[in-house]
Parts: structure tokens; C-alpha cells; sequence
């Protein structure tokens, strides 16, 4: 799916693919972000019909990441972070990273039940006080889930205010901008 190159003014600087289950494509998130102003990120997402919207009409609404719980183990470490952009690096790397869409006060509103039955969580929160916030209500929606996982939070208390796992990352990767 294409999304706009630009919005409000400011570049495309990186995008996100939502999937369904069986791997197929039905909404796509992007970063618009220049060097000066706040980011915007805009969802694109299928409305009534076959036609792309900005904006999402689904309740509760689903996981980034969510086809790949369709081959990963049960027994087997899940991630969830705050934002798109952290759970892309990390399924990069080979780990099963997962978050919700529309930031960090939008975990009420997924659906979580997915993960039931699966062993192992850890939440990785934003260093502030909005990532604090988003992994309570995450933690508070997976023990809702009629077979809870053990859940752990990982805090990288030695990050600036306001910095997440992708921050976290780039002190061990020269030259990665993060994408």
C-alpha cells in the first residue's frame, strides 16, 4: 500500500505495515517528521470497503506484530513496547516485539486476547512518565487474559528522560539511525 510521501508538510520518514494473522497487509502506520517540528503518527487503515483512510474504525483495535505469533512458540519471550518504531527494531533483531496502535495512551483500546496462553512476557516502558503510564495499562489488559503470562518489566533506568529501547540500542550500533 502506498501511503503519502508527506503530511501536514513533512517528510515520510518511515512506515509500518499492519498484518493480519495470516500475514496479510490491512493498514500501514507512518512517521512524518522533520527536523524541527513534533512528529506525526498517522495510521492508514482499510474503511468500509476496499478503500484506504486515515484513521482506524476497528474496536478494540490490533497489534503491530501480530503475525508473528502465528509461528512463535508459546513457551518463547514476547516483547511489548511503546510505539511501531521499537517493535520494529526489535523484530529486526530476531525477537518477537509487539505494541499497540496510537501511542502510549491507546493500550485500552487492543486487543490483547492474542497473547493468552502465551508463557512469557516482558514490558520494556519509555523512560517517562507517558511509557510508565502505557506498560501499567498493558500490564493491567494482559492480567484480564484468561491464561495470563508471567509478565516482567524491563526498565533502562540509565536512559534520558523520554528515551525507549531504540535509544537504548543505538549506544551499542554506530552509525544505525534507529529505522
Amino acid at each position: 500500500m502506498m501511503i503519502p510521501e508527506t503530511y501536514k508538510d513533512k517528510p515520510l520518514v518511515a512506515s509500518w505495515t499492519y498484518c493480519a494473522k495470516d500475514g496479510t497487509p490491512f493498514g500501514v502506520v507512518g512517521r512524518y517528521q522533520n527536523g524541527t517540528d513534533k512528529k506525526d503518527i498517522v495510521p492508514f487503515f482499510k474503511g468500509n470497503g476496499s478503500n484506504w483512510q486515515v484513521g482506524i474504525d476497528l474496536n478494540p483495535r490490533p497489534l503491530f506484530g501480530l503475525e508473528k505469533l502465528v509461528t512463535h512458540p508459546k513457551n518463547k519471550l514476547v516483547f511489548i513496547v511503546e510505539g511501531e518504531k521499537s517493535a520494529a527494531a526489535l523484530q529486526n533483531m530476531g525477537c518477537t516485539a509487539l505494541t499497540s496502535l496510537g501511542g502510549s495512551k491507546a493500550a485500552n483500546n487492543t486487543d490483547w486476547t492474542p497473547l493468552n496462553d502465551y508463557q512469557k512476557v516482558f514490558l520494556l516502558p519509555d523512560n517517562d512518565e507517558a511509557g510508565e503510564q502505557y506498560i501499567k495499562d498493558v500490564y493491567q489488559a494482559l492480567c484480564q487474559l484468561s491464561e495470563q503470562p508471567d509478565i516482567k518489566i524491563l526498565r533502562f533506568n540509565e536512559l534520558q528522560k523520554g528515551s525507549d529501547i531504540v535509544d537504548w540500542l543505538q549506544g551499542g550500533f554506530d552509525n544505525w539511525d534507529g529505522y
